[in-house]
């Protein structure tokens, strides 16, 4: 809606045909078999194959066409995670919201002074935007007491969160890492995944130093090989699995976890 140069209008209506027909044919599968998750990776990978043509790109002495810095590939991937999740029995009635998100991050009070703090407590929420999140809006009231005035909020929590990369490198992964040990400690519960096409970080960066669930390497690839590998099917699938496998489980069952003998991983 937004582009002005119109050789690019022509290339974004060319891409629209390919996009609808690509949202056509993934909202046609219902199931969450192995085959089903394989078939949504295939017409990924057409969809982004076709994207990806030269005539496309705003790069080597082409002036029409789009950069890496636009959205036109980051947000597929986004898009993806929605067709990837969304027949998940746990998320069939609908109560669970699924796209990008704010999500709730931490809270505090925040009142001027004392008195203030008689009629109003100073909520001061905090919010983080998600490229892709699972989780539900809670509508929340506080009140300093049965007089005062009502303080209304509405906050989303996340139950797992998803950060989108084309490519992966040290300072986005520090981001991450920093926005993962934020998210956290609000949502204790809550999945922090990161989501990459090439991995361009040193061998010298150890992920597990960080609250970071996990972080998919969709072509299992570095950045900058030649040429790229498709989308590989096997690392979505264990990804929906991660993912599917956290919505199933109990979260925190205290009665379990003693007969058990583990309070934390139980």
């Amino acid at each position: 809606r937004s582009e002005k140069i119109e050789k690019n209008k022509e290339l974004l209506n060319e891409i629209k045909l390919k996009y609808d027909k690509w949202k056509e044919n993934n909202e046609k599968i219902t199931g969450t078999s192995k085959k089903d998750i394989f078939k949504k990776v295939e017409l990924l990978n057409d969809y982004k194959n076709f994207i990806g043509q030269p005539k496309f790109k705003k790069e080597k002495g082409n002036i029409y066409g789009f950069t890496h810095q636009s959205k036109l590939h980051p947000t597929v991937i986004e898009e993806f995670l929605y067709y990837l999740f969304k027949d998940i029995n746990k998320l069939k009635d609908g109560k669970i919201e699924l796209g990008p998100a704010r999500a709730y991050v931490d809270m505090s009070f925040s009142p001027h002074n004392i008195e203030e703090l008689k009629t109003n407590p100073g909520v001061d929420i905090k919010q983080k935007d998600q490229d892709f999140a699972i989780g539900k809006g809670i509508f929340c009231i506080f009140q300093a007491d049965k007089e005062g005035k009502k303080i209304k909020k509405n906050i989303f929590v996340p139950v797992a969160t998803i950060e989108c990369k084309t490519y992966l490198d040290k300072t986005m992964f520090d981001g991450a890492a920093y926005a993962a040990e934020r998210l956290k400690r609000g949502n204790p519960h809550s999945l922090y995944i990161v989501v990459t096409e090439t991995n361009a970080l040193d061998v010298s960066v150890n992920p597990k130093s960080t609250e970071i669930d996990e972080i998919f390497i969709l072509r299992k690839q570095k950045s900058g090989q030649e040429p790229l590998n498709p989308i590989d099917a096997e690392i979505v699938w264990e990804l929906f699995s991660f993912v599917n496998n956290h919505l199933e489980a109990d979260w925190w069952n205290p009665e379990k976890a003693t007969a058990r003998g583990r309070l934390i991983n139980f």
